[in-house]
């Protein structure tokens, strides 16, 4: 028997995995703008597309305190609202060239030391990369507009040769979710087999 129970358990195990891994962002009736996030934490991706739709916004305080160690922006991104990262645990940030805005507090008390920027500089609200330790590296992209412009937070922007290649479009479906599901998948399969195999006790009277 408990070699039938061990499959099971197991099962269990990763359907709870797969449950607590899940990060489902919460977007605006347009669906256009991430609004709040149930389940985040750690690294965190937001994705180029909701259900069609282009996501352009990050609202204001929509990912506040959330515990997020790393984001990924997507390159369809426009505007990063204000205190919508306040409050996490991030060490450095990239900017996606598709940003024009970042709202005032936006990444304010984190730990970022470096953040990048990858196109024209941005309109850049005040205190948006405050926090304890204080930023130390501000750089973007060679031959970018704007730049270096006034100094962010007590940094001066310096010029780095930065690759021709955009910011990757992000999945929006976490990697230890697609390995929990391919393992679901890979029992599924066993059992199946064993179904197949296993033939019915046939008395003879």
């Amino acid at each position: 028997m408990l070699y039938r129970l061990i499959p099971c358990g197991l099962f269990f195990f990763l359907f709870a995995t797969f449950e607590s891994s899940a990060q489902t962002l919460v977007y605006n009736g347009a669906g256009d703008t991430v609004i709040d996030c149930t389940g985040c934490g750690g690294a965190l991706t937001i994705p180029a597309d909701n259900a069609g739709t282009p996501v352009t916004t990050i609202g204001s305080n929509s990912l506040r305190g959330d515990g997020i160690t790393s984001v990924v922006f997507p390159n369809t991104l426009i505007t990063i609202g204000g205190e919508s990262f306040a409050n996490n645990n991030l060490t450095s940030v990239t900017i996606p060239a598709s940003v024009t805005t970042i709202g005032s507090e936006a990444f304010e008390h984190n730990a970022i030391s470096t953040a990048l920027f990858e196109g024209d500089r941005p309109t850049i609200g005040g205190s948006a990369f405050s926090g304890s330790p204080p930023i130390t590296t501000i750089n973007y992209c060679a031959g970018a507009s704007g730049w270096p412009g006034a100094d962010i937070e007590g940094v001066t922007p310096t010029a780095i040769t930065c690759s021709s290649a955009s910011a990757a479009t992000p999945s929006a479906v976490p990697a230890s979710t697609s390995f929990t599901m391919m393992v679901l998948a890979g029992l599924l399969t066993v059992f199946a087999s064993r179904a197949k195999r296993k033939k019915p006790n046939l008395t003879v009277r």
